[in-house]
């Protein structure tokens, strides 16, 4: 039993190994052909791979060749970016050397115009010419010297009276030379005593009938002829000047008018008679004698008018000017200063002078129209034959003998005139502007990749002296500064950035190279800070203009530099409240109190002209009163800087309030205010009448007086330009030049 088992075990083994042999046999067929197989497997798996590889070195070559073209690139833009930053720096400065021939150029085109303008006014001021309009008056000792041609039965002779006259006119001066004429009025009064033939006392005998046995003798004693001519004249006389001497000699020529000539005697009388055992002389009963008393003789006056022809006078005056004895002494030049620009008052342009004159007629001046008498040659006649009181005087130059005499009239004596010198025309000197200064030139850099920092703040201080200026750089990251030539030290600073090391430089030259400084940024975040621009409140255009912030509380200064040429300026300031006083020659000067918080400021400045109002800015007053506080001195100093600095220009200060109170209150309260500041600025130095104050009280608003914000914009105090010399614009564009 046990061997039936162990052989049908031995054939279930049998059996079970068959069909495991049948079951493998195609597996052992496709083994033995495996060999062949698996190599064509490998060598495309080993292709593969071989391909892979290369893929994998052509990208590793394809990712080397983009890391040398990146790098080239990065090399080719770090160049360009250096290229750029040299190109910009050239054109920059062959802009700047550009500008500076067009100004050198603009400078010596304005010097030679300033020059030519200085030549004319100095020469005009310094000129040779005078010109003077006169009155005078004068005179002396007159005379008619009268030449009888034909034979008379008297003689003439002359003994002359006191003359003179007045006239106005014009003087002309040229260096020593002097020309004088005008129209005068001119009076010779003329005694001429009538004496008889032999030099004694006239005398005349006759018989009266009925009594032709009785000869009458009239004794004429101080017979005297007493004329007045009169003339209108026009000298034209010609001399010199020399120190506080002058001297004057030419022609006058008038024409007579209104002339007239008495003659007057007394006259003594006696009457010869045969029968008489002497002669009868001023009796009582006689009748020639009227109730004269009997010692007397009665005065015989007889007038006659006269018209002389066409006088030629040769005139002579020789004499001096009183000026510095009379003229007012001269003023200090504050005092001149303040009566309008150093004019001459009316008492200085005053010239006085006297001297001796003498008149002398060269014509004949007797005419034929005065011969009224032309049968007579005695100054007496007797109308009546039968009456002895008809006696009748004639004027000598009226009688026949007069028809051929020549007259001669004759004036000496003394002269004073005093003539007003017309004001000439004032003309300005032009003030010669400062020779163009060299400029230095700065650029701001980033150290890591060399471009350039706009908005970067250039430090540049001056070893002589002693002085800081702070310049904003530009978009292109420059700063071109103008200074004086000298060794300076320059350094930059940007907030997000490390400050720059200082570099000396030796200013000697325009743009003679550019001064590189670097930046190494900061990893922190960076805080906002203070940038402003600065603008011409009308074109709105940049202005390079001075600009000072300082802390509202405290009143210290926290920023001082000038604003770059786009009208940028840039400082370390973070958010807060501060001042800032603006200044620019041309400008208002400008207080603005602003608030930065994170946008930047717009400063606007009002460019000086006729006309502009400004609001004057931190101008405090004690609450209802017109009492100027201390946190005004700011505002009062810039307001006394503006006129001292311009002394052609006047101003209308202007106070106004809020409509708190009454109306009349207001009034009186801006009316106040307005001439407390004038009378500050005053007190400063400013002439009174330069500065003109009014009130408006609560009338002009510009806010709502419903709000505190309101009322306090509308209290306020205004400033107006009111006059300004023109010639100041030019000094203005000088200025500019001169930066």
């Amino acid at each position: 039993m046990r061997l039936i088992t162990e052989n049908m075990r031995r054939v279930i083994v049998l059996l079970l190994s068959a069909f495991v042999l049948l079951a493998v046999a195609p597996e052992l067929s496709v083994a033995k052909a495996a060999p062949v197989k698996k190599s064509a497997v490998d060598q495309r798996k080993k292709a593969q791979e071989q391909k892979a590889k290369q893929r994998e070195k052509e990208r590793a070559q394809a990712q080397k060749k983009r890391e040398q073209k990146a790098k080239q690139k990065a090399r080719e833009q770090e160049q360009a970016a250096k290229q750029k930053a040299r190109e910009q720096e050239r054109r920059s400065n062959q802009k700047a050397k550009k500008d500076d021939r067009n100004e050198v150029e603009s400078y010596n085109q304005k010097v030679d115009q300033i020059k030519k303008h200085n030549q004319r006014v100095a020469k005009y001021q310094t000129r040779d010419i005078h010109h003077y309009l006169g009155v005078w008056g004068f005179a002396g000792y007159s005379a008619l010297f009268r030449t009888f041609n034909t034979a008379t039965d008297f003689t003439d002779k002359t003994v002359g009276g006191f003359g003179g006259g007045a006239g106005l006119g014009y003087m002309l001066k040229y260096k020593n030379f002097l020309f004088n004429t005008g129209v005068e009025y001119e009076q010779y009064n003329s005694i001429n005593k009538i004496l008889g033939t032999d030099g004694t006392v006239f005398t005349r005998s006759f018989n009266m009938s009925p009594y032709p046995s009785m000869q009458y003798n009239y004794t004429f004693n101080d017979m005297l002829d007493n004329s007045r001519v009169r003339y209108v004249q026009l000298p034209v006389l010609f001399g010199g000047e020399w120190n506080d001497f002058y001297f004057l000699v030419g022609p006058k020529v008038g024409m007579s008018f209104g002339s007239e000539s008495a003659t007057s005697a007394l006259v003594t009388t006696d009457i010869v008679d045969k029968e008489l055992i002497g002669p009868l002389s001023e009796m009582i009963n006689h009748t020639l004698v009227t109730n004269e008393p009997y010692n007397r003789s009665p005065k015989v006056v007889e007038y006659g008018k006269l018209s002389y022809g066409l006088n030629l006078a040769a005139h002579f005056e020789a004499g001096m000017y009183l000026d510095r004895w009379i003229k007012p002494k001269d003023e200090d030049a504050s005092k001149q200063k303040a009566r309008n620009k150093n004019k001459p008052s009316f008492a200085e342009n005053l010239r006085y002078r006297i001297g001796v004159f003498a008149d002398y007629g060269v014509l004949n001046i007797q005419t034929a129209s005065n011969i009224k008498y032309p049968n007579e040659n005695l100054p007496v006649a007797f109308n009546d034959a039968t009456n002895p009181l008809d006696l009748s005087m004639r004027p000598v130059m009226s009688i026949g003998p007069a028809r051929d005499a020549k007259v001669n009239p004759f004036l000496v004596g003394v002269k004073f005139a005093i003539f007003y010198e017309l004001p000439r025309k004032q003309a300005k000197m032009l003030p010669f502007p400062p020779e163009p200064m060299p400029r230095m030139s700065a650029l701001v850099l980033d150290s890591a990749t060399n471009q350039p920092l706009p908005g970067a703040m250039v430090s540049i201080y001056s070893k002589e002296r002693n002085r800081t200026i702070a310049k904003t750089t530009n978009r292109a990251g420059f700063v071109v500064h103008k200074s004086r030539r000298g060794d300076y030290s320059l350094s930059a600073q940007r907030p997000g950035y490390y400050p720059s090391d200082s570099v000396a430089y030796h200013l000697e030259s325009d743009l003679a190279d550019t001064v590189f400084l670097y930046l190494a940024k900061m990893q922190q975040p960076v805080e906002p800070y203070l940038v402003g621009y600065v603008r011409d409140a009308e074109t709105k255009k940049p202005l390079e203009a001075s600009v000072l912030v300082r802390d509202v509380q405290s009143g210290q200064i926290l920023y001082e530099g000038q604003a770059a040429d786009d009208g940028v300026f840039m400082t370390t300031l973070h958010a807060g409240s501060y001042k800032a006083h603006l200044s620019m020659a041309g400008y208002m000067p400008l207080d603005e109190s602003f608030k930065f918080e994170a946008d930047t400021v717009v400063l606007y400045m009002q460019r000086i002209k006729e006309g502009k109002k400004v609001v004057l800015r931190n101008m405090f007053f004690a609450t209802n009163k017109t009492q100027i506080l201390p946190e005004s001195e700011e505002a009062l100093t810039t307001l006394f800087t503006l006129l001292n600095e311009n002394p052609s220009i006047s101003i209308l200060i202007t106070g106004h309030t809020d409509a708190v109170g009454s109306d009349a209150s207001n009034q009186r309260l801006s009316e106040g205010r307005a001439k407390a500041v004038r009378e500050a600025l005053i007190t400063r130095g400013i002439d009174g009448s330069r500065i003109a104050a009014e009130g408006k009280g609560e009338s002009e608003p510009v806010a709502t007086n419903d709000t505190e914000e309101g009322r306090a914009l509308n209290r306020r105090v205004e400033i107006t330009i009111t006059s300004m010399d023109k010639t100041d614009l030019l000094e203005v564009e000088i200025e500019k030049i001169g930066k």
